[in-house]
């Protein structure tokens, strides 16, 4: 066989036994070459895109409102005002692209902003609960200790002054109550007798601040050290100071 004659068995049969192209597959095919050759883009696609750019330049010197400001003395880079914070570009404004009216809000931005700062309120409010929560819980802790050590400091101003033959001191612990029994025939089976006492009626605070100058400068006694010093010079300098948070630093 001569090699200029077409051997068979290396003939390309897929030419002609290929299946005729789907109308996905041309239109596929088309929009690639278009892409390759650079696709134009749709009319409204492009006049939007070379507004967005044109709004993005600075005013040009031939614009009027540049030529105004320039015989104000203003150059390319200034704030506009007198401060010097001032803005340094125009205020910017939005294009509406639908045919709604001027004055109708968009619902969607309204409800999302209106959704944010509901969630920041709430958020405010979670806080501000917490805290005042944790500041509660620790002014009932300190007055409770405070109201415990107001006790410790009564008895021991009482057990100093029996030592020292004092009879009686409103710093002691209240007395108990006094009751009197009239019989089962009486409305009210007892009556309370009660002295007055105006140290009672002092705050804890003011009751608490009293009694402990009164054993430290009298007795030179600390709670919380639980020892009677020699002296006011000796409880100043070995004493860690006249509160608990003096003593528990001290620890």
């Amino acid at each position: 066989m001569s090699s200029d004659e077409d051997d068979y068995m290396n003939f390309d049969f897929s030419n002609d036994l290929s299946q005729p192209e789907s109308y996905q597959k041309k239109r596929q095919r088309i929009l690639n070459e278009q892409m390759q050759k650079s696709y134009i883009k749709p009319k409204k696609v492009k006049l939007q895109e070379d507004l967005n750019e044109s709004l993005a330049l600075p005013l040009p010197p031939e614009n009027k409102g540049f030529k105004l400001l320039s015989k104000m003395g203003y150059k390319p880079g200034m704030s506009l005002g007198k401060q010097s914070d001032a803005i340094v570009e125009p205020i910017g404004f939005t294009l509406k692209s639908d045919k709604q009216g001027i004055g109708l809000i968009d619902n969607t931005v309204t409800e999302r902003v209106e959704s944010i700062e509901s969630k920041r309120l709430k958020e405010k409010l979670l806080k501000e609960k917490q805290s005042k929560f944790v500041s509660t819980m620790s002014n009932r802790y300190e007055e409770r200790q405070l109201i415990e050590d107001l006790e410790k400091l009564r008895n021991a101003a009482m057990d100093m002054d029996e030592k020292h033959d004092v009879k009686r001191n409103d710093f002691w612990p209240p007395l108990p109550v006094v009751k009197k029994d009239f019989g089962d025939d009486d409305y009210s089976p007892y009556v309370v007798e009660e002295e007055e006492n105006e140290f009672e009626n002092k705050s804890i605070y003011e009751q608490f601040e009293l009694v402990n100058d009164y054993i430290r400068s009298k007795y030179y006694y600390c709670i919380w050290c639980g020892i009677v010093y020699n002296d006011n010079r000796d409880l100043k300098d070995n004493c860690p100071g006249d509160s608990r948070d003096d003593h528990d630093e001290e620890d």
